[in-house]
């Protein structure tokens, strides 16, 4: 599983708070309007405590839409 945070504090909190779950997490900084993934790279994206905080909230949906592959959820 990928995460992605917007800030630096954020990204030390959630890394501590999976560090149990080894390789299997990782967490990085990023915008959930600008993701650095590749199109229709994951089968679901889970946004989380994160639209309320985007300026223009359709910008991240239709983000997580392009990092989707056909049929992906968005939950």
């Amino acid at each position: 599983a990928d995460g992605v945070e917007l800030y630096p504090a954020s990204v030390r909190a959630c890394r501590d708070a999976v560090a149990d779950l080894g390789d299997r997490v990782r967490v990085t900084e990023g915008d959930a309007t600008a993701l650095a993934a590749a199109d229709g790279s994951y089968d679901a994206v889970f946004g989380y405590h994160v639209l309320h905080h985007c300026p223009d909230w359709r910008d991240a949906v239709r983000e997580a839409a392009r990092v989707l592959r056909p049929g992906g959820r968005f939950y």
